[in-house]
């Protein structure tokens, strides 16, 4: 890894579970939504730029529904995604081409191994402003930048009663020189998280402030080099 001498700040949250429940999950591949591809994207199109909540009941629904069982029944998590993983729901990525496994798959094997104790911490950011999200998102806290696995599986497990929340970790991007250069465009301020101003109308009031970090090597999925006067990191 080559790393300059510029670090990227982030500020430590613990989000609440009503701010957890409208965590904003992730937006459509590009190629989902081409004329050609929509039919075959339907459903995952139905989940994306939902929050995370909504998702969930959406999944259990879905699959009590396909096993005749009561709307008010909690199926065993796994199972959920299991099903949803043999229904070979295949997915468009880079290069035009089809997934080689089934999109419900990740989703699938982390739930069957799923400890909270160890989820890790999100990495979130605010709604963009763009009309791709704000014609999409109509309420939500925060958009999942990367953790959407792991935060849909913790949800699917809250709604099918297997657990109560507990307190979510997550990294809130406060330098969005980060969040500009891998998404090219600008987000909502956060001036909120750092002056102790007010939250963004759709974000929540009651997140509680854990110290704010400088982070050179952020821990995430992500993988895209970042440029500032001069200096890079990559992750």
């Amino acid at each position: 890894m080559f790393q300059g001498d510029t670090s990227y700040e982030f500020t430590e949250m613990v989000i609440t579970e009503n701010e957890f429940k409208n965590l904003i999950f992730r937006g459509p591949h590009p190629l989902w939504e081409r004329e050609e591809y929509k039919e075959q994207h339907e459903f995952l199109l139905s989940l994306c730029f939902n929050p995370i909540l909504k998702v969930a009941q959406k999944l259990v629904n879905e699959y009590n529904k396909a096993h005749c069982r009561s709307a008010k029944s909690h199926p065993v998590p796994e199972k959920v995604f299991e099903y949803f993983n043999n229904q070979n729901i295949i997915a468009k990525t880079d290069g035009d081409k089809d997934e080689e496994n089934s999109w419900f798959r990740r989703y699938w094997l982390l739930s069957k191994g799923f400890e909270k104790e160890i989820m890790g911490d999100l990495w979130i950011r605010n709604i963009a402003i763009n009309e791709r999200e704000e014609e999409h998102v109509k309420n939500g806290s925060f958009y999942i930048e990367d953790g959407n696995h792991r935060a849909l599986v913790y949800a699917v497990r809250l709604e099918c009663g297997k657990e109560h929340y507990t307190p979510v970790k997550a990294l809130h991007a406060t330098s969005w020189d980060i969040t500009d250069f891998i998404l090219g465009h600008s987000c909502q301020p956060t001036a909120a998280l750092e002056d102790g101003g007010a939250f963004p109308e759709s974000g929540g009031v009651n997140i509680e402030k854990r110290e704010r970090s400088t982070i050179s090597e952020p821990r995430s999925e992500i993988r895209a080099t970042i440029r500032r006067c001069g200096s890079s990191i990559t992750a």
